[in-house]
């Protein structure tokens, strides 16, 4: 199984039932951009039935003119989360019932946890910007429109997400990103109440554009094409998104090519760097 160019060590299986827990499997992994090629080496893994399916997109990621792509969460022991494409036929409702197969990994300690409790990332004070009003509400905290006064005396647009939780972790994977992968730029964090205070990416939802009868299909393939862009420049950078949704993709369509920016990175995982392989896969 390859997912943009880049095989992953955990592949999503079908048509297998509970007895089938502990069996061999043997696997080959094909590019779903190239419908009846197959790389020509395969692999043994195990099957492993104990899963929890957490969530499944109701509205397909992306569509090709064979088969349309949605996202897939599952919970594995030890409350370890980790996402796939899941694969069905075009208008079709997709796949039904899967176990997981999974090749054993080292465990790896990500560099965006830390005992500094974000004292390392730049700090912000409130009266260098304004609010201008709300542009959304997440499951961990709301995001507004403001400005911020950079030190140069410049000002920019900005997004202060003021989240509940995991404030520190996402402040510290856009700070390592730099932007790579459309990822926000970081400005720093605030404290009373907490906030990252990051780029303002302007432009729709992916989610938009699949959907809206304004965008048309050549719409629709930029956007598509410039996220596969970006989510390979994310996974080169050694990220793993592990929340990626049409709604967490932002498509800015004033450029020529259009731009793709990757959002809402708090559940981003770092990759083993001498791994070629994915374990958590977008």
């Amino acid at each position: 199984n390859t997912v943009y160019g880049k095989v992953t060590s955990s592949t999503l299986v079908i048509n297998v039932s509970r007895e089938d827990d502990g069996a061999k499997v043997k696997c080959h992994a094909a590019n779903p951009a190239m419908p009846g090629t197959v790389i020509t080496n395969t692999t043994t893994l195990t099957v492993q039935f104990y899963l929890v399916i957490l969530r499944t997109a109701q509205d397909p990621l992306f569509k090709t003119s064979y088969a349309s792509f949605s996202s897939l969460s599952v919970l594995f022991p030890l409350n370890q989360y980790r996402e796939w494409y899941r694969r069905g036929p075009v208008g079709g409702r997709g796949e039904a019932g899967a176990v997981v197969t999974t090749i054993p990994r080292k465990t790896y300690s990500s560099s965006t946890t830390s005992s500094s409790g974000g004292r390392d990332l730049p700090q912000l004070t409130w009266d260098h910007h304004s609010l201008m009003g709300k542009v959304g509400t997440g499951k961990y905290g709301v995001s507004h429109h403001g400005q911020l006064t950079l030190d140069n005396g410049d000002v920019t647009e900005v997004v202060a997400n003021t989240k509940e939780a995991r404030v520190t972790k996402e402040a510290r994977v856009l700070h390592e990103l730099a932007g790579v992968g459309g990822a926000p730029i970081v400005y720093g964090v605030t404290t009373d109440p907490h906030a990252i205070v990051m780029q303002y990416c302007r432009g729709v939802t992916l989610s938009t554009i699949l959907h809206r009868f304004r965008y048309q299909v050549y719409h629709r393939q930029e956007a598509y094409d410039a996220t596969c862009v970006a989510l390979a420049e994310f996974h080169g950078a050694g990220y793993s998104h592990l929340d990626l949704h049409a709604g967490n993709v932002i498509i800015d369509t004033s450029t020529s090519p259009c731009t793709c920016h990757l959002i809402d990175v708090g559940m981003s995982e770092r990759t083993p760097p001498d791994d070629d392989c994915y374990e958590h896969t977008d």
